[in-house]
């Protein structure tokens, strides 16, 4: 019988060797709950982050067989919490400071921050996104990878349409890019800008 060291090393030596194959992803995790199982019938006490991350597994696997017959396309390895690489600022943090100092604006008030006078719509999504789903009428494309290399002035790409004190309202598919680019332009200096709630999909929504 192997002690719970042994199980937790056994566990990220085969995920680490593992290339996101399902068919090894899936005898892993029928390996994983019998060895489990045999640990409870002994009585020792199992770390809960292991427990955690075997019902993450199956959950994961539900999700999968329900939503997607080609279950080969998908990787859906999960690392064990403690073996995750940790960000001292991740997205979701990221996120939470910039709504605190960045206005929205919802899909029923956008046309009537459009005719404020310099009123800007600015499109952060990706081109592919733009040509494949459509966008709102009258709005600049920007990506969001360019939007610091064309709102700069000194910027040999800048785009002169973006001004620092113009009424600016960005979107992108449904209000995270937007909301972290309407934050980087205020960092940059600029004056007037909002991030459209929802984003490309909730303007879509209202018809």
């Amino acid at each position: 019988m192997q002690n719970i060291q042994e199980i937790e090393a056994g566990v990220l030596e085969l995920l680490q060797e593992m290339q996101g194959d399902i068919e090894d992803i899936r005898e892993f995790h029928s390996k994983l709950r019998q060895t489990l199982d045999e640990v409870r019938a002994t009585g020792m006490p199992l770390p809960e982050d292991l427990v955690q991350f075997e019902k993450e597994l199956s959950s994961e696997f539900a999700a999968t067989a329900a939503t997607s017959p080609l279950l080969g396309q998908r990787h859906i390895v999960e690392y064990p919490r403690e073996s995750r690489p940790m960000l001292r600022h991740g997205f979701k943090a990221m996120l939470a400071i910039a709504n605190t100092v960045i206005q929205t604006v919802t899909a029923q008030n956008l046309t009537c921050h459009l005719e404020e006078a310099d009123g800007l719509l600015v499109d952060v999504r990706e081109t592919v996104e733009r040509d494949q789903e459509g966008f709102i009428p009258g709005s600049l494309h920007i990506a969001r990878g360019l939007l610091e290399f064309k709102a700069d002035p000194e910027s040999p790409i800048y785009n002169d349409t973006l001004r620092p004190d113009r009424h600016i309202v960005l979107y992108c598919g449904s209000g995270g890019r937007s909301t972290l680019a309407a934050k980087t332009l205020l960092d940059m200096g600029y004056e007037d800008v909002c991030s459209l709630n929802g984003g490309y999909a909730a303007w879509r929504a209202l018809g």
